[in-house]
């Protein structure tokens, strides 16, 4: 898989990790699934990594911020 895919102007990156960075509609769902033959499940697996790396960062970032 390529590192950026363009779909509608939108763009997915990081792609080979199981994570992408934008909320996709539903159209562009389906046009990823038909473009690059992958199923539902996997977007929504990358979409659940997104989340967990999201929460871990705010974490993070709430625990940053308390220390200084």
């Amino acid at each position: 898989m390529p590192k950026k895919i363009g779909v509608d102007g939108s763009s997915l990156s990081r792609w080979e990790n199981g994570e992408y960075d934008l909320k996709l509609r539903v159209s562009q769902i389906s046009k990823l699934i038909k473009l690059y033959n992958i199923t539902f499940t996997e977007l929504e697996e990358a979409w659940e990594n997104t989340q967990k790396k999201i929460q871990t960062n705010q974490r993070t970032r709430k625990k940053l911020v308390h220390e200084y």
